[in-house]
């Protein structure tokens, strides 16, 4: 299932310590986001989200850094009336972080690259289940979306542009993300069939209907 983020987050950061050749910074993070997921000839929607950590960020040289956060990142999709789904991840970022200026500049430009390794906490879904196009639309209710899904966990490769505004020993970091790649969400279940003028409204499972 491929999986599309787009993320703004903001960073506040201090310098803990101070090397040599480095300076390593810890930081809180949170922010907003927008997820949308694909199947192959389906579109499940998007749905907003927002996300939660630290971070820490190693100076390798004034314009180029090491950066690994821990975070809780809630994403999702929805089908206005059909379909609603919400995962929440803790989510282990990490990136190439490359700044556009003198370390001295109070504000400079920031480029991201890296990976988003994650792995599923909770799962919360509801949708019509299956549709019967002779009958009126059935209400929406919820869904069991974790009891046959195994190997919960999400890949994805991040993209990211920004600012980094400094005040002293703290900084703030303003990023735009964009993260596509994988949700995995194996099942055990056997795979649900829809009859005559039916259709499936759930990702991962659907209610016990005509088959």
């Amino acid at each position: 299932m491929n999986r599309t983020v787009l993320t703004l987050s903001m960073m506040l950061v201090g310098t803990a310590a101070r090397l040599p050749a480095q300076a390593v910074a810890i930081g809180v993070e949170s922010g907003l986001s927008t997820t949308e997921l694909r199947t192959p000839g389906d579109w499940w929607g998007s749905r907003a989200g927002w996300l939660a950590g630290v971070s820490a960020t190693v100076a390798l040289t004034p314009w180029f850094a090491l950066e690994g956060r821990l975070r809780v990142h809630e994403k999702g999709a929805e089908t206005p009336g059909t379909f609603e789904m919400r995962i929440r991840y803790l989510e282990f970022p990490l990136l190439a972080r490359f700044a556009v200026g003198r370390a001295t500049w109070p504000l400079r430009l920031i480029l991201a690259f890296g990976v988003a390794p994650a792995t599923e906490l909770s799962c919360a879904m509801q949708s019509t289940g299956v549709q019967i196009a002779e009958l009126p639309p059935n209400p929406m209710h919820p869904e069991d979306c974790v009891s046959n899904r195994t190997d919960l966990w999400d890949f994805g490769r991040v993209a990211g542009v920004g600012a980094e505004v400094r005040l002293g020993p703290v900084h703030t970091a303003v990023l735009a993300q964009r993260t596509r790649g994988t949700l995995h969400q194996s099942s055990s279940a056997p795979a649900c069939r829809c009859g005559s003028g039916g259709r499936l409204t759930s990702v991962c499972c659907c209610r016990r209907g005509p088959a």
